[in-house]
């Protein structure tokens, strides 16, 4: 996959928790010495990476279900691409 750069799981506490501190993305890049672009999920970011992870296994895929952040608001450019049903979670409902 082009551009798509995996992030071990104690990469993501870090950013986390950098994040709860209120480090800016050019900080917590620095820190954990990787690009700025790795840490972003922005709605591009996550939509690309959604549909690029996604699209070899898209047969198998009928629906997918997200929360109710930003990054997701390109759910409708990966529905189409996956021809998947998109669904939101109801906040507090698990």
């Amino acid at each position: 996959m082009r551009g798509y750069i995996q992030l071990t799981r104690e990469q993501r506490y870090q950013i986390y928790a950098l994040m709860k501190a209120e480090h800016n993305q050019v900080a917590i890049a620095t820190i954990l010495g990787v690009k700025m672009k790795v840490i972003r999920k922005t709605s591009t970011c996550v939509t690309n990476a959604i549909i690029e992870l996604l699209t070899p296994f898209k047969e198998w895929v009928y629906t997918l279900t997200a929360d109710n952040g930003r990054e997701f608001s390109g759910h409708v450019e990966i529905a189409k691409e996956l021809a998947a049903d998109f669904y939101f979670a109801h906040p507090f409902s698990s």
